[in-house]
Parts: structure tokens; C-alpha cells; sequence
């Protein structure tokens, strides 16, 4: 796949909590150059990342409860409704999934869909941390998103034992139908790791190494 071609796919990733202004520049500087989905960050460097990113076609991404969901709902409310005023076109909210594996979805569910109602010009996305639930509940979990309204189902946070998996993305993918798409992010460092989730299904990848690999795809270009 051309640089190009695999760029609109990749969501370039700073959440950690040393993140500096300087690296969010250099996020930004990169994610511009190389024509990049969207850029992530913290809440804290919304403004600054759509500074930077004026006038291009890179959108600017937060979290929202991240990164264990747990969150109290009206919090998580006002972060996103936050998040919008200052200039977020997009955002990964983290599921509430201890009171989802606890079987209280319906309320998980009203969260989601309230977030949703609340920003709807944003594209949201819900992670729903694939490597703590079984089949049974990943697939739940993918009825749930699409209940609430969101545009996309993503795997994972990165923070747990686990990332991303292809397994885990085809899953997503099989029980979303077309009614969702699929964002895998995880521990997602190598080209050959995001073309085997996009084989897999998966439209966005997150991934805080998405200059190397499409640096990485560049140079197999001239190989």
C-alpha cells in the first residue's frame, strides 16, 4: 500500500501522561506531513493541536473518560461537551466496562447514547478494551455502540495487558455488518502489524508510531 494510499487510515496517537507541548507539536508537524486521519491528544492540547492543524484536512481527536471509563456519566458529559468548545472534531470515549460486565448495559448504553446526543457533529468512537471481555460480550458490546449512535467501535486503550488483536478485529467487523466501522488501536507499532488490521477490516488505526510505519512504507516503495 502507497504512503498515500495507508495515511487517511492512521489516527496519530499522543495520551501519555509525560506528553509535552513539544511532542504535540511534532504530532501535529507529522500528522500534517504525511496527510494523517486525525491526530489524538490530550484534552489539555486540543487548542493547540487545532492551531496547528488550521487549514488542513487533519482532524483533531481527544478521550473522553480515558482511560478506565469509570468515570462518573455527568463528568464524562461534561468533558465531552468541553472537548467540542475547544475544538475537538472527534472523540474516543472509553465504555463504563466494569458496570457493563456487572450486566448493568442498559445504563451503559444511556451514557453513550447521552454523549452522542450531546455532540452530535463529532465523530465519536467507543473503546471498549477487547482484551478484557469474552466473545459473547465484544459482540454486546458492538450492539450497545451502535445503539448509542457512535460511528466506530475501537479495541482497545493500549494500557491494558493486551492491544490491539486481528482477531479481535474481525470479530468487530463481522458483528458490526456495516453498521459500524472498526478502529484498531493497541500496541500498534510496525507496517506489517496495520496492514494485516486493515486486511482484517479495520478503517482507522491508532497508533502513537504512525509517522514511522508510514515512513516505513515509503521506503518499501523504493525497495
Amino acid at each position: 500500500m502507497q504512503p498515500d494510499e495507508l495515511a487517511p487510515y492512521m489516527d496519530h496517537t499522543c495520551l501519555k501522561a509525560t506528553a509535552t507541548p513539544e511532542m504535540i507539536d511534532t504530532l501535529c508537524r507529522e500528522a500534517r506531513e504525511w496527510a494523517m486521519a486525525s491526530v489524538c491528544v490530550p484534552p489539555a492540547y486540543i487548542r493547540e493541536a487545532r492551531a496547528r492543524l488550521r487549514n488542513t484536512a487533519v482532524r483533531v481527536g481527544t478521550v473522553i473518560g480515558f482511560p478506565f471509563g469509570y468515570t462518573a456519566p455527568s463528568v464524562k458529559l461534561v468533558e465531552a461537551k468541553t472537548a467540542r468548545q475547544h475544538g475537538a472534531e472527534e472523540l474516543d470515549v472509553v465504555l463504563q466496562l466494569g458496570r457493563f460486565k456487572g450486566g448493568e448495559r442498559r445504563g451503559v448504553e444511556e451514557e453513550l447514547r447521552s454523549i452522542v446526543k450531546a455532540t452530535p457533529e463529532l465523530t465519536h468512537k467507543v473503546i471498549i478494551e477487547c482484551p478484557s471481555l469474552t466473545e459473547e460480550e465484544m459482540r454486546a458490546a458492538v450492539q450497545i455502540v451502535l445503539n448509542a449512535g457512535a460511528a466506530f467501535v475501537k479495541t482497545s486503550t493500549g494500557l491494558g495487558a493486551n492491544g490491539a488483536s486481528v482477531d479481535d478485529v474481525q470479530l468487530l467487523v463481522e458483528e458490526a455488518a456495516g453498521r459500524l466501522k472498526v478502529k484498531a488501536a493497541g500496541r500498534i507499532r510496525t507496517l506489517e502489524a496495520t496492514l494485516a488490521f486493515i486486511e482484517a477490516g479495520a478503517t482507522r488505526i491508532g497508533s502513537s508510531a504512525a509517522a514511522e510505519i508510514l515512513s516505513a512504507s515509503a521506503a518499501q516503495q523504493t525497495e
